[in-house]
């Protein structure tokens, strides 16, 4: 069974102020951090969405193994880079029998995170396992073929929650309460620097 993954790394990141793609991170940087948390996984292929700053985060991906999807639609909202990724396994890669969708702004997500998504999507033979914190499943998550369909139809500015919420009967979750702590503004980004401190 082929696994693929579709990091979505294509915001504007407006409320940052700067690319959060590119902020430091435990010797790295936000996006190469979860570049490295899916390709240290048993993922099979990882293709990587960009979008707003193209042109600097772009030479960030150098010497990774991934694939590098543009989506000219980005600033319409998360929905179109899901559709890009998703679309892009659907075309590319008919063998991949799911997509597990990532974001590159939660630093507490690592390949371990991803591997146990896969175990529990392989061991449940379910549509959809994700990631359960706040009250909620979200991602990152893996999606079973026979959803991408319903990802490409999703809004533009929409993630995956409605077809989660949709097959939430079929589905499963493992608890990482960790993965709620995404980072979308400065004092994200000091809270995030406080923590790596204890």
């Amino acid at each position: 069974m082929k696994i693929g993954a579709t990091i979505l790394a294509a915001g504007e990141s407006a409320r940052m102020g700067t690319p959060k793609q590119l902020l430091q991170y435990e010797k790295t940087n936000f996006l190469r951090h979860a570049v490295d948390a899916a390709i240290g996984s048993p993922v099979d292929i990882t293709a990587v969405v960009l979008g707003a700053h193209f042109h600097l985060i772009l030479p960030q991906l150098k010497g990774k193994p991934v694939n590098v999807i543009m989506n000219d639609q980005w600033s319409n909202g998360i929905g179109t880079s899901i559709r890009s990724g998703v679309n892009y396994f659907l075309t590319e890669h008919v063998d991949v029998a799911a997509v597990v969708l990532m974001v590159c702004d939660q630093p507490f997500v690592t390949s371990q995170t991803i591997t146990a998504l896969i175990n529990e999507f392989k061991r449940q033979e379910t549509t959809i396992v994700a990631c359960w914190y706040r009250g909620f499943a979200s991602l990152p998550a893996i999606f079973h073929r026979r959803l991408f369909g319903e990802l490409l139809q999703l809004d533009d500015d929409s993630g995956p929650r409605p077809v989660i919420l949709r097959h939430q009967f079929d589905s499963s979750a493992i608890e990482f309460p960790e993965a709620g702590f995404d980072v979308d503004t400065p004092l994200d980004y000091e809270r995030l620097a406080a923590k790596n401190k204890t």
